[in-house]
């Protein structure tokens, strides 16, 4: 029997084991995750038969418990199984001389996630439904938010996650059952998002109140995360609170870590909390040892614990000057964005490039008209949001198999650039339609730079 050993949490392991169903029916699907219990249970489950084959998708390298994963892989190999190991995040020389018996390895994807390795090695690209899922599981690990169905597939993830245990488990495994056979949503999927975001409403007030620090030059924001994945609570607190460094903790200690900074790598910041990611802006890792059941009255000491393992790894602009220990602390309130943060981040695309003429001086140049990119699935007027993104949702999937002609996307107008054939040369910017920018206001200034595709939609 073939097997597949998937990462738990999100979409992009979730989907990547659905693909490998699809072409592998009635294959074992192993969830899993870093923690020495899901380890635990690999090592139980995974019994693979002479010629039979074993995937790993979407986990990293952890070298907490590398040396078990290595005599896993081995121990397979040893049994005539084969065996791939097809992620995307960062491994370094260490991690790539434990795993040394796999048949296939794959890492540091550039602009791929674990799904669209997945498909690439062991599915087909020309069949729809596993190209679909691919293309979801592509939108909610870059963090894109381009497509309301992967939005809705991912919250929908979360609450199982939420619910954890047995029940969580069995949830996920009936879902990538269903997204094998191109079920992508139903109405029962529906009325479980609705109940989560019950359950959310109460946990939004807890992320308002997160605690900032600044270390090292870097402004630091570390919150609980309680019923919302981390990647949604941390795009929360970035947008209402705003820092260099968002950490979201679980109620068990586990941490989500995200930044947007391209001078900050957050693969080393998870292995100081015992775990890994990428090198930018994505990692994981956990407290758990200190902090098991972490709670609001904690959160300072949280907070301080945090800032304090981060300023060991942390080099920033102001590392030299600060000696590498966090500051004061704040508690964020919304009338007040906080200490050393004036300024504001939007995104833009480039919606339309013309051609104009100065009537003065009959000099050409290109009219640049630049929109505001929605960070939310678009809502639908008169209609609730989450009903809005179902409706989005299906029409997407109509839109994908031709059965509608696209829709263009309305932005708000943010920008019009006129410029003259040399101020453009000067620009030393190539626009293109539907190019996504950051623009930045601070300190008087205005400046324009290309998105990276986690800040895009984030």
């Amino acid at each position: 029997m073939a097997i597949i050993v998937t990462h738990t949490k999100d979409l992009d392991g979730i989907a990547s084991a659905a693909i490998f169903l699809r072409e592998n029916p009635g294959a074992q699907v192993i969830l899993a995750d870093y923690d020495d219990e899901y380890v635990n249970a690999v090592e139980r489950d995974a019994r693979p038969g002479v010629g039979e084959t074993v995937v790993i998708a979407d986990i990293g390298c952890n070298k907490k418990n590398l040396s078990r994963w290595a005599s896993l892989v081995s121990g397979w190999k040893s049994r005539g199984a084969r065996v791939l190991w097809l992620d995307h995040h960062a491994w370094d020389e260490e991690c790539l001389g434990a795993i040394k018996d796999v048949d296939i390895l794959t890492h540091d994807t550039e602009g791929k996630c674990a799904a669209e390795v997945v498909l690439e090695y062991v599915g087909r690209a020309a069949d729809p439904v596993e190209s679909r899922l691919a293309e979801l599981a592509h939108d909610s690990d870059f963090n894109l938010r381009r497509e309301p169905l992967a939005v809705m597939l991912s919250k929908l993830i979360s609450y199982y996650h939420y619910l954890g245990g047995q029940r969580g488990d069995q949830l996920k495994l009936r879902l990538i059952d269903a997204l094998s056979r191109g079920v992508l949503w139903t109405v029962e999927m529906d009325i479980q998002v609705k109940e989560y975001d019950g359950i959310l409403k109460h946990d939004y007030d807890v992320l308002l109140r997160s605690r900032v620090r600044e270390v090292n030059g870097y402004r630091v924001v570390v919150g609980l995360r309680g019923a919302y994945s981390g990647t949604d609570a941390a795009n929360i607190v970035q947008e209402k609170i705003g820092g260099d460094i968002v950490i979201m903790v679980s109620g068990r200690g586990h941490l989500s870590i995200r930044s947007e900074r391209e001078d900050v790598n957050t693969k080393v910041i998870g292995e100081a909390f015992g775990g890994g990611g990428h090198l930018r802006h994505a990692a994981g890792g956990s407290i758990e040892d200190v902090f098991p059941n972490p709670t609001e009255e904690q959160l300072d000491e949280i907070a301080d614990y945090i800032a304090g393992r981060l300023s060991e790894v942390l080099r920033g602009p102001a590392a030299g000057a600060q000696g590498g220990q966090g500051a004061s602390g704040e508690t964020f309130n919304s009338s007040s964005p906080g200490r050393g943060h004036d300024k504001r981040l939007v995104l833009v695309k480039v919606f339309r490039i013309s051609s104009f003429t100065d009537p003065e001086t009959g000099a050409s140049g290109k009219q640049v008209e630049l929109v505001g990119v929605r960070s939310h699935p678009p809502g639908i007027m008169g209609i609730p949001r989450e009903e809005a993104a179902m409706i989005s949702s299906l029409m997407s999937q109509l839109q994908s198999w031709g059965l509608l002609p696209p829709l263009r996307e309305l932005g708000i107008p943010k920008m019009v650039l006129y410029l003259t054939e040399d101020e453009y040369e000067m620009l030393g910017i190539r626009f293109e339609v539907n190019d996504v920018y950051e623009l930045e206001f601070r300190d008087g200034r205005i400046s324009l730079r290309k998105a990276t595709e986690s800040s895009s939609h984030r």
